[in-house]
């Protein structure tokens, strides 16, 4: 029956992972009673949110790649990115994060959308 070997290809593998030790050195070092506040820049993953909700995280998403999508190229000029971020990432005054998870979202940031953002 080796030829209806196509039709069943096994098991399938797990989906890839990322690992990070400073993350979880971080997570670790938090801490549980202090419910630490983290700001993720990406999408929602459900995984993430699992994985920080073990650690008492309370986690603000932003989802930035999906907000600058939808913006004029003109709002991201090295004079508008400022402004750009203080509306798509609104702050309260004083707000503050133990932790900012930003995985490959500065990759797709130019150096003055990056220094604007920081």
């Amino acid at each position: 029956m080796r030829w209806l070997a196509w039709a069943n290809p096994g098991p399938a593998s797990p989906p890839p992972s990322h690992r990070s030790p400073a993350l979880k050195a971080l997570l670790e070092g938090l801490a549980p009673d202090s419910r630490p506040l983290v700001l993720d820049l990406g999408p929602t993953v459900p995984g993430n949110i699992e994985r920080l909700s073990a650690f008492s995280c309370r986690v603000r998403v932003a989802d930035l790649p999906r907000a600058l999508a939808g913006e004029p190229t003109g709002a991201r000029d090295a004079e508008g990115a400022d402004a750009l971020f203080e509306r798509l990432l609104p702050l309260e005054p004083g707000e503050r994060f133990d932790a900012v998870l930003a995985w490959d979202v500065l990759d797709y940031l130019r150096p003055p959308e990056v220094a604007a953002l920081m």
